[in-house]
């Protein structure tokens, strides 16, 4: 009973200074808080003072950046119009230009549409020729000509071109590094 009772006073004077401790521990840190709260206080203070100085400074620079845009502006329309003038000019000599290259080019085809016909006859002759030992494995090719802008092929010709190369067991590959921006799928995929 008597190292109860000693164990007793042990632990309430172990309290007593625990509390003690604990109730010191608070008064510093609600000293800091407070200090902390002061320090807060003037933060705000000054950063409100900056804050505003700063708006006025941000006001004045828009003012005069707002004057200086809108010259700016003006003279970005003036040279937009006449950059569209002379836009238009050079499409419309343009389209002059590329009319008058559409009937030259009408009247060479109209003027050698037997010669045209004929090499076409002998390139899909030898084509066969090259195709029927069954030994080639594909025919490369670009679904249309692309060295002079983009040139269509004739209507069924590459149809007729994956029929014969079908017909000996070769393959044909659309080679589409130009013709790509024909749209989704490139020409293969417009052309169906």
């Amino acid at each position: 009973a008597a190292e109860a009772a000693e164990d007793a006073e042990r632990a309430e004077a172990r309290l007593a200074e625990l509390t003690e401790a604990l109730e010191a521990a608070r008064a510093e840190s609600d000293e800091r808080a407070a200090r902390h709260r002061d320090e807060l206080a003037g933060l705000a203070e000054q950063f409100e003072a900056e804050r505003a100085e700063l708006r006025e400074h941000a006001a004045a620079d828009l003012a005069a950046e707002r004057a200086g845009a809108e010259v700016h502006l003006e003279q970005l329309r003036a040279e937009m119009h006449e950059a569209l003038g002379a836009e238009r000019a050079a499409r419309e000599r343009a389209e002059g230009a590329a009319g008058k290259l559409r009937e030259q080019v009408a009247a060479l085809a109209a003027a050698h549409a037997d010669e045209l016909g004929r090499l076409r006859a002998e390139a899909e002759a030898a084509l066969e020729a090259a195709l029927a030992d069954r030994q080639v494995a594909a025919v490369l090719t670009e679904p249309a000509l692309t060295n002079i802008g983009i040139v269509l092929p004739d209507e069924g010709y590459l149809e007729g071109l994956i029929e014969l190369a079908h017909h000996y067991g070769t393959l044909v590959v659309l080679d589409e590094t130009h013709t790509i921006s024909a749209g989704p799928g490139g020409l293969t995929g417009k052309l169906g």
